[in-house]
C-alpha cells in the first residue's frame, strides 16, 4: 500500500519521467520509491544525479542550474509541508487533489517567472492548454520567431520533426539534444514536452487547466493546504464518533505523566483491541499509526521495551508520511526506547535519525558527503547515552502500570571518570597494547596508552611507546594520544601550566594519516585545530608536517583551522569586540547543536529544547560568559602574540587552507578572508588574495538585509572604528 503523501524519491522519479531526463540512477529510483525511510544523503544524491545533473547536461549549466534550483526549492517546500501537516485518516487520492491545487500550481507558476522565460515574448498561457499540444504551440512559435532553431539534416530527422509539428509524437530529450543547438530554445520545447507528458498522468490535465486559469486571473487563489486537509478530515467525524470512547480512554490513560491503576492496564488494552479491529476492517481508514503508537506506550508502561520497540517501528513506518508535526514527539519516544534495549536497535535508530534530518527536526551528527548504511556514519556514541538519559524524562516511573518492572538503564559516559582504583592502574610493558577497565562499575575499556596520555603521565607513555605500543590507538570517542598531548597546551581551555613535554614525545613517533586526522565525537576536536589553539607556530608546523588535513572542519561549530587562527587574532587584538560579537544572537541549528555538544547534552537530546534553553541563558545569564573568553585572551597574551598568530595563519595558507571556505556560524557564509577584512589584517588579506581568495565573494548580512563582500566589510568596519574613536 502506498503512503498517504507521495514520498520524496517518488517526487524525484516523477520529475525525471515528466521531463524525460533519462537519469542513470533510474533503477535506484525504482528500487527506493516504495521505501518510507531513505538516507537524506541518498535523496540528495538522487536529486543531484537524476535532476540537477541531467538538466545541466540537456540545457546547459546556466539554465539547467536555474531549473534545478527551482525544483530543489519545490522539493524542500514539499518536505517542509509533509513534516508539519497531518493528513491522518485520509487516503492518497484524497490528498493528491489539494496538493495539486493548493501547493503545486503556485510552484509551477513560479517556473514561468524564471529570467529566461521572459524571452518567450508571449504569455506562457499559450502552452498551458489542453485543447492543443503544447509542443505544437511552441514549435509554431519558434518557426515564426526563430526559423533556424531546428536543424533536421537527414530525411529521417525531417520526418521526425514533422511528426512533432503534427502532435503525433512528444520529442524525447535525446532527440532535442541532437537536433537543437540553442539551449534556450531547447528549454522551451523541453518544458512544453513535460506539459504534454503531465497531461497523461492522473490529475495532470486538471493541473494544466488550473495553472492556466490562475495565470490568467480567471480562478481565485486556492485556500491553504492545511485548510484543505482539515476540511477533508472533518468528514471523518461520524466514523470517529463510533470509536470516540476508546480514543478518549487510550489518550487519557496512556498519557506519559499520568499515574495509573491496575484497572487502567485492562481498560486501555481492551480499547486498543477495539481500535485495532476498527482500522483492520477500514472503519478507521489510515489511522493505524495512532493505535500502534498507543500500543507502544502500553508496552512501555508494562516494562516490555522489546515489544514497545516493535510497535514504535510500525508507528513510524506509517506516521512518517502522514502524521505531520505529531511525529516529532513519536520520534523522541522511539529513540529513547530503541536506545534503552539491552542491545540497542541500531538499524531502527539510524532510520529515526534519517527522518529527523530529512524533515529538518535535527541536523546530522556525523558529517559526510556520501550515502551510507553504517550506524557510525549517522550516530555518535554519546548520542546513544543522551537518548537513554531521556527515557525517564519521557516516561516517568509514576506513569508505569503498578507491579511492572522499570527498565534498568546502563549509561556509558563519553569521558573516563577517575576513581581511586583507576588511579592505581600500573602499566603492563609485556603487553603494551593491552586495554584496561575503568569507571565505577568497570563499564569502560580503553588502551593503556590512551589512559596514561589523558592523565598526562609522560614517563608511563614513554615506557609504553618504548615497549612497542601503537601510537595510532583511539578511545571509544575517537580521542588519540596526540589529541591528549595537544590538550595539555590548549590555551582556550587551560587554566593551569602549559606542558609541551607529552606532545614532543608523541609527535616524534610516525602516525597513520587516519590517526593524525581523527576527530573526536561531541566537540569534534582535531589535532590541527588544537595545534592552532596552542598559539605556537612550531606546534602547528609539526602537526602539518605529520600530515594534518587543512580543510577538515573542527569544533562543535564546524570551522577550519584558518578560520580559528583568524578568530584567535581578533580575540587577542580586541577582546571587547569579540565578546560583543559573541553575545549577538545566532539561532542557527549549528549554533544550537554547538551548545548541545559543549554542554554535553545537559539540557537533553532534543534540538528544540536546547534552543529554548540556550536563548533563555543568552538573554538572562550571558551563558558564553565573558570569563572563558577573558581566560583565553590572557593565555594568548602570556604564551603567544599577534605576530605568532599571524604566522600561524600564513603557515596554514601556505599549506593550502581555503581563504574562501564558508562557515555557518555566527554569520552564515563568512570566510577567513572576510575575517581578515573585518579585523584590518592587511598582510593576511593580501596574502589570501594571492592564494585564491575572492574579495568579491559575499555573504548575506541579516541586519542590513543585503549582501556584503570583503571590500565592503573592510570599509564598514573602518567607518565603525572611526565613529567609535570619535
Amino acid at each position: 500500500m502506498k503512503n498517504t503523501y507521495p514520498n520524496f524519491v517518488e517526487i524525484i522519479k516523477f520529475t525525471a519521467l515528466t521531463f524525460d531526463l533519462q537519469p542513470k540512477c533510474m533503477k535506484e529510483l525504482d528500487d527506493l520509491e516504495g521505501n518510507v525511510v531513505v538516507d537524506p544523503h541518498k535523496v540528495n544524491y538522487l536529486f543531484d544525479t537524476g535532476i540537477k545533473g541531467r538538466f545541466e547536461h540537456l540545457v546547459g549549466k546556466d539554465i539547467g542550474g536555474l531549473l534545478s534550483n527551482k525544483f530543489r526549492l519545490i522539493l524542500d517546500d514539499y518536505i517542509s509541508l509533509v513534516s508539519k501537516v497531518d493528513v491522518s485518516g485520509l487516503r492518497r487520492e484524497q490528498v493528491i487533489s489539494p496538493l495539486v491545487e493548493c501547493f503545486l500550481i503556485s510552484h509551477i507558476l513560479s517556473i514561468f517567472d524564471l529570467p529566461f522565460m521572459s524571452q518567450l515574448k508571449a504569455t506562457p498561457s499559450f502552452i498551458l492548454t489542453c485543447e492543443r499540444s503544447a509542443v505544437v504551440e511552441i514549435l509554431e512559435w519558434l518557426s515564426k520567431t526563430n526559423p533556424q532553431s531546428i536543424k533536421a539534416m537527414t530525411k529521417e530527422d525531417r520526418d521526425l520533426v514533422l511528426a512533432w509539428r503534427k502532435g503525433q509524437y512528444i520529442p524525447s530529450s535525446s532527440s532535442l539534444s541532437r537536433l537543437i543547438d540553442n539551449d534556450l530554445h531547447r528549454t522551451y520545447i523541453l518544458i512544453a514536452c513535460s506539459l504534454e507528458r503531465l497531461k497523461k498522468f492522473e490529475y495532470g490535465k486538471a493541473l494544466v487547466v488550473s495553472t492556466r486559469s490562475r495565470l490568467l486571473g480567471l480562478k481565485p487563489k486556492a485556500i491553504s493546504f492545511v485548510t484543505a486537509a482539515s476540511n477533508l478530515q472533518s468528514h471523518l467525524k461520524p466514523r470517529l464518533d463510533k470509536f470516540g470512547r476508546d480514543i478518549c480512554i487510550v489518550q487519557d490513560k496512556l498519557r506519559r505523566t499520568k499515574a495509573k491503576s491496575p484497572e487502567d492496564k485492562i481498560a486501555t488494552d481492551f480499547s486498543l483491541k477495539h481500535l485495532e479491529k476498527g482500522y483492520s476492517c477500514d472503519e478507521l481508514p489510515n489511522s493505524s499509526y495512532f493505535v500502534h503508537h498507543h500500543r507502544a506506550r502500553w508496552h512501555v508502561y508494562c516494562g516490555n521495551l522489546d515489544q514497545a520497540n516493535v510497535e514504535y517501528e510500525k508507528t513510524i513506518n506509517l506516521a512518517a508520511l502522514m502524521a505531520g508535526e505529531e511525529q516529532r514527539g513519536i520520534l523522541k519516544e522511539a529513540k529513547a526506547v530503541a536506545a534503552c534495549l539491552n542491545s540497542p536497535d541500531k538499524v531502527f535508530l539510524k532510520k529515526i535519525r534519517w527522518i529527523e534530518q530529512i524533515f529538518r527536526y535535527d541536523i546530522e551528527s556525523v558529517e559526510r558527503a556520501e550515502p551510507s548504511n553504517k550506524f557510525t556514519d549517522t550516530i555518535e556514541d554519546w548520542e546513544l547515552d543522551l537518548w537513554k538519559q531521556s527515557f525517564y524524562g519521557l516516561f516517568p516511573k509514576d506513569g508505569f502500570f503498578p507491579g511492572c518492572d522499570y527498565p534498568e538503564i546502563t549509561l556509558r559516559t563519553g569521558f573516563i571518570s577517575m576513581t581511586d582504583e583507576d588511579s592505581r592502574i600500573t602499566i603492563d610493558l609485556k603487553n603494551p597494547n593491552k586495554k584496561v577497565w575503568l569507571g565505577l562499575n568497570k563499564q569502560k575499556k580503553t588502551h593503556q596508552l590512551i589512559w596514561f596520555s589523558e592523565k598526562g603521565d609522560v614517563d608511563s607513555v614513554k615506557a609504553l611507546l618504548d615497549a612497542g605500543a601503537s601510537v595510532d590507538v583511539k578511545s571509544d570517542v575517537d580521542e588519540t594520544p596526540l589529541i591528549f598531548a595537544l590538550q595539555a597546551m590548549n590555551l582556550s581551555e587551560k587554566f593551569g601550566p602549559i606542558d609541551a613535554s607529552l606532545f614532543k614525545l608523541i609527535s616524534n613517533h610516525p602516525h597513520k594519516a587516519e590517526s593524525i586526522n581523527s576527530r573526536t565525537q561531541k566537540k569534534r576536536m582535531t589535532a590541527l585545530s588544537l595545534a592552532v589553539r596552542t598559539g605556537k607556530l612550531w606546534v602547528v608546523q609539526k602537526v602539518l608536517s605529520m600530515g594534518a588535513d587543512v580543510h577538515q572542519l573542527s569544533g562543535s561549530d564546524r570551522q577550519t583551522a584558518l578560520n580559528l587562527a583568524m578568530k584567535s587574532i581578533a580575540l587577542l587584538k580586541d577582546i571587547e569586540k569579540v565578546i560583543k560579537v559573541q553575545r549577538e544572537p545566532d539561532d542557527s541549528d549549528i549554533a544550537v547543536d554547538s551548545f548541545r555538544r559543549e554542554t554535553s547534552g545537559l539540557f537533553g537530546a532534543d534540538l528544540e529544547n536546547n534552543r529554548k534553553v540556550r536563548n533563555a541563558f543568552l538573554n538572562e545569564f550571558n551563558l558564553y560568559g565573558d570569563d572563558h573568553m577573558l581566560q583565553w585572551h590572557e593565555n594568548l597574551k602570556k604564551h603567544s602574540s599577534v605576530r605568532e598568530l599571524i604566522d600561524i595563519a600564513r603557515e596554514l595558507i601556505f599549506a593550502g587552507s581555503d581563504p574562501n571556505a564558508e562557515h555557518e556560524t555566527p554569520l552564515k557564509g563568512y570566510t577567513p578572508l572576510m575575517l581578515a577584512a573585518e579585523n584590518d589584517e592587511k598582510e593576511l588579506f593580501e596574502m589570501m588574495i594571492q592564494y585564491g581568495g575572492d574579495p568579491f565573494k559575499s555573504f548575506f548580512q541579516p541586519l542590513m538585509r543585503r549582501n556584503l563582500d570583503s571590500y565592503e566589510i573592510m570599509s564598514l568596519w573602518r567607518q565603525k572604528r572611526a565613529w567609535d574613536a570619535a
